[in-house]
């Protein structure tokens, strides 16, 4: 794919490079000054997308997703985090909440883990 019409000549295009003043946008193609690439977010500060490609909704910008609260995957009510709580699973939160996972929910995956830890020497 070729190259966007640009109104710099290729001398001008080498000493901005050299300079290290510019760079080339990997989305839209064109050569724009160095402060159009900065994201505070990356280790390097300057990433390879100008902020014009990135625009508003780019996951840089996104607001970051409240781990407050999650939605029951049974029930699908929002609740606190407090409400998903398992100190049986590596991550401590699981998926349902202690309302829909119901009595003896624990000790169903204890038998459950020592079937198949079981099953697997033999």
């Amino acid at each position: 794919m070729p190259y966007p019409a640009s109104d710099i000549t290729p001398e001008q295009s080498i000493q901005i490079y050299v300079d290290g003043t510019h760079k080339r946008c990997t989305g839209c193609r064109q050569v724009r000054e160095l402060e159009f690439f900065y994201d505070a977010n990356l280790i390097s500060k300057y990433g390879v997308l100008c902020t014009i490609c990135k625009g508003p909704n780019y996951k840089s910008h996104r607001a970051r997703k409240d781990k407050t609260k999650r939605q029951c995957n049974e029930c699908s009510e929002i609740k606190p985090m407090s409400e998903f709580y398992d100190s049986g699973l590596k991550s401590k939160y699981g998926i349902k909440c202690k309302t829909c996972k119901g009595p003896g929910y624990s000790a169903k995956r204890a038998r459950n883990n020592a079937f198949f830890s079981r099953k697997g020497r033999r």
